[in-house]
Parts: C-alpha cells; sequence; structure tokens
C-alpha cells in the first residue's frame, strides 16, 4: 500500500518564514501548481512552493500556465458579513466543500478564501475579510505554532485589525504526526471536509443573523 506521510512537510512553513527574501507559495492543487512553477521561474527572490505528495484532486492543466500574482489571494466563494473561511494549500479544497455544505444546511452563505501565499500574505485580501466579516476560521495543513495562521494574526494585529473578531485556527497540534496514509491522518485530524466543516457550525451558531 503506499504512504503519503505528512511528517515531513509540518513544519516546513513556521521554518520558511523566518527566511529572509523569500516567496513561500502553497497551491491549492496541481493547475495551481503549474502557475506557482511558472511564477518561481521569473527572476527575483528565493521561491518555495509547500505542497503535499500523492495524487491531485483532478484539476485541469494547462499546456501554458500564466504566473500568477505574487500575495494575490483567490475568493472561491463570496458572502456579505458572518463567517469567512481562510484556507492554505491543499486544505482550500477541503475547505471549500465544507463551506458549502454548512453554507446550505443553515442557510448562511460563507465566504472562503485560497490565501495562496504564506510569504508576502495577501494582505489586501486579509484586511478585506475582518472588514467584512465577523467570525473567520483559519485552516492550514501546518504546525500552529509558527505557522501560517500565527503569520495572519500577527498581521492582523500589528495593523490593529481585530475588533471584537471571533477567530479560530485549525492546523496541526504540538506533537509528532505518526507516519499513515494522508487521508486517514486527515481525517483523524479534523483537516479533511468533516472536520473543517464542525468549527465551522460551532462559528456559525455563535455569529448574529
Amino acid at each position: 500500500a503506499a504512504y503519503c506521510p505528512i511528517l515531513p512537510v509540518t513544519f516546513v512553513t513556521s521554518s520558511l518564514r523566518a527566511l529572509r527574501n523569500i516567496t513561500v507559495f502553497a497551491p491549492k492543487d496541481e493547475a495551481e501548481l503549474q502557475q506557482g512553477l511558472a511564477t518561481a521561474l521569473d527572476p527575483g527572490a528565493s521561491f518555495s512552493l509547500r505542497y503535499p505528495r500523492g495524487a491531485g484532486v483532478g484539476a485541469t492543466l494547462e499546456k501554458e500556465p500564466e504566473p500568477l500574482a505574487v500575495g494575490v489571494a483567490e475568493y472561491l466563494a463570496r458572502a456579505d458579513g458572518g463567517i469567512a473561511v481562510i484556507a492554505l494549500g491543499n486544505c482550500v479544497v477541503a475547505s471549500l466543500k465544507a463551506a458549502l455544505t454548512v453554507g446550505e444546511e443553515l442557510g448562511r452563505p460563507i465566504t472562503v478564501l485560497n490565501a495562496r501565499w504564506v510569504k508576502p500574505l495577501p494582505e489586501r485580501e486579509l484586511r478585506e475579510i475582518l472588514a467584512g466579516h465577523s467570525h473567520v476560521l483559519l485552516v492550514e495543513e501546518g504546525t500552529l505554532s509558527g505557522g501560517f495562521c500565527s503569520a495572519v494574526l500577527e498581521f492582523w494585529s500589528d495593523n490593529d485589525l481585530v475588533n471584537g473578531h471571533r477567530i479560530r485556527r485549525l492546523g496541526l497540534p504540538d506533537r509528532f504526526i505518526e507516519h499513515g496514509p494522508a487521508n486517514a491522518l486527515r481525517n483523524r485530524l479534523g483537516l479533511d471536509a468533516d472536520g473543517i466543516a464542525r468549527p465551522l457550525r460551532e462559528l456559525l451558531h455563535c455569529a448574529k443573523p
């Protein structure tokens, strides 16, 4: 049986954040990985692509992928006010599925942002999220200690943007993760669609209608 360990990439994001003059990119699928590779060919800062081993989600690949704008995130779903999910890398597809499921269940549309960039952060979109939403869920497949979620919270705090917002983080706990089939580990750690849906439901019940 094929095994896809999460452990080797557990600490990558937090480690790379400390390096100067580096761009850190985490694609949501294999098509966005193509675009990331095209972006990395441009001269400038060192470029890091953070992606998991194993099969992709089946996204359509382009023959000539276009480079992406560095530091610009992608909205996959937009709703006014209420709840927003900001997800990174291979957690994006599961987060979108969870948001669509929970939003339909409770009749409350949910904004979903594909962050894409750990360094530099997508600052414009991060400002927009807090300006337009009272409750936010941050999702990453990396350690919560010093990872992407921490970077976002630092940016919001340093710019005095947090004002009564309810913010939750979802990622890997502060312990070593055992090796095993990736999907089984994500299920156990609450990083699949069902696991992401649980804190979303909690946030929706806390949010004002």
